[in-house]
């Protein structure tokens, strides 16, 4: 009875990491699956690629999987990388959005991106929410790891 316990006990401290890191893995998967159907379709050249179009290591999506398993590690330094790694996701992120609404607009803005894209999770932006999560996550939790005892 008291294996129990301590099992769910774990469990329940470790429920935030892994629902972030299923978050994190279902919208690289489904970046990476819709990147894939992409080319599967036969479009080797396209005028107006989408920022997912070509699938390297260091992408907003690989990134944030990254930073999601940093927390498992739950230790000073795992949150502080992932800090970092989704710090710089929503400051890229933010850089080119304001860039762009200081171009076009923000309801033209929008009217473009649900017009071009076939699904909303694959709005660049999007990323930006992932990595807020995970920011805010590390935010909540780091004070408590820097606390010497």
């Amino acid at each position: 009875m008291m294996e129990t316990a301590k099992n769910l006990r774990v469990l329940w401290r470790l429920l935030p990491q892994l629902i972030i890191f299923w978050l994190a893995l279902v919208n690289s998967a489904f970046v990476w699956s819709h990147q894939t159907n992409l080319f599967g379709s036969g479009i080797t050249f396209c005028a107006f690629c989408p920022w997912y179009h070509i699938w390297t290591p260091v992408y907003e999506p690989s990134i944030l999987l990254f930073a999601a398993f940093l927390l498992f590690f739950r230790n000073r330094w795992s949150y502080l990388f992932a800090g970092l790694l989704s710090g710089y996701v929503v400051a890229n992120v933010s850089l080119h959005l304001v860039r762009s609404i200081s171009n076009f607009g923000l309801l033209e803005l929008w009217e473009g991106l649900l017009r071009t894209e076939p699904s909303l999770f694959l709005v660049w932006e999007v990323q930006m929410v992932w990595a807020a999560i995970i920011l805010a996550f590390v935010l909540f939790r780091m004070p408590k790891k820097l606390v010497i005892k």
